[in-house]
C-alpha cells in the first residue's frame, strides 16, 4: 500500500482580462479532512469547486487553499492617476517632511498608495471581467490540488523510504539476538534463579 504523506504545497496560475489570479494549497497534518478556502470578495461560488477537489483528491490533513487575483501588470491601458488625491497626500505630508520626520515622497512609493491609480471601467464591463475570471479560475482549481497531490505523494515516497531502513534494522537486530542463548528467555530466567539464590 502506498503511503501518502500530509504536508505539500501546490500552485496554479493563469491571466485573463486584463487580471492574473493565483490559486495556493497548502496542506499540514490532521486527523480527519479540514478544508479552508480564501477567496476575494464576488467569487464566493468558486468555494463549492476547490471543495469537492480536495474532498475527491485527500482522506485526510488540514488543507487552505486561497485565490488571488490582481491586474496584470503587463496588461496596462485604462489607468489614470488621481491627481486631487495624489495633492492630499502631498499636503497631508508636507508638515512631516518639512520638520525632517519623514523623506519628501517619491512617484513610485506614491503609486503604492490605493486610490493614487484609478482604473476606469463601466459596470457592464465588470461583470464581463469578473465572468471571465472566474471561468479561468475554475479551471486553475484541478491543476493546484494535483500539484498538492503530487507533492504528497513525493512525501509518502521518503516516508515509506525510512520506515522500510527502520523496519530492516529491526530485523537485523531480532536476528543477531536470536543468535545469543544467554539472550534467550530460558537462560535469563535460569540466570535470575541463580542471583536470587545466592541473595537467599
Amino acid at each position: 500500500m502506498a503511503i501518502s504523506g500530509m504536508t505539500g504545497f501546490g500552485r496554479s496560475d493563469g491571466a485573463i482580462a486584463g487580471r492574473r489570479w493565483i490559486w495556493e494549497v497548502r496542506s499540514v497534518n490532521g486527523r480527519g479532512l479540514d478544508f479552508k478556502v480564501r477567496l476575494p470578495g464576488g467569487f464566493e461560488a468558486l468555494e463549492p469547486v476547490a471543495r469537492d477537489a480536495a474532498a475527491q483528491r485527500f482522506k485526510r490533513g488540514s488543507i487552505q487553499a486561497t485565490l488571488t487575483i490582481a491586474r496584470d501588470a503587463e496588461a496596462g491601458g485604462g489607468a489614470s492617476i488621481d491627481h486631487a488625491f495624489v495633492s492630499k497626500l502631498l499636503d497631508a505630508g508636507a508638515q512631516y517632511t518639512a520638520e525632517g520626520r519623514v523623506a519628501p515622497a517619491n512617484w513610485s512609493d506614491l503609486l503604492q498608495v490605493r486610490g493614487v491609480l484609478v482604473f476606469e471601467e463601466t459596470s457592464e464591463d465588470v461583470a464581463e471581467t469578473r465572468a471571465a475570471i472566474e471561468a479561468s479560475a475554475r479551471a486553475g482549481i484541478a491543476p493546484a490540488f494535483d500539484a498538492l497531490a503530487a507533492a504528497r505523494a513525493q512525501e509518502g515516497r521518503v516516508l515509506a523510504a525510512v520506515l522500510e531502513g527502520v523496519i530492516e534494522r529491526v530485523e537485523t537486530l531480532t536476528a543477531a539476538a536470536g543468535g545469543h542463548a544467554a539472550l534467550a528467555p530460558p537462560a535469563l530466567a535460569a540466570r535470575l534463579q541463580e542471583r536470587l539464590a545466592a541473595l537467599a
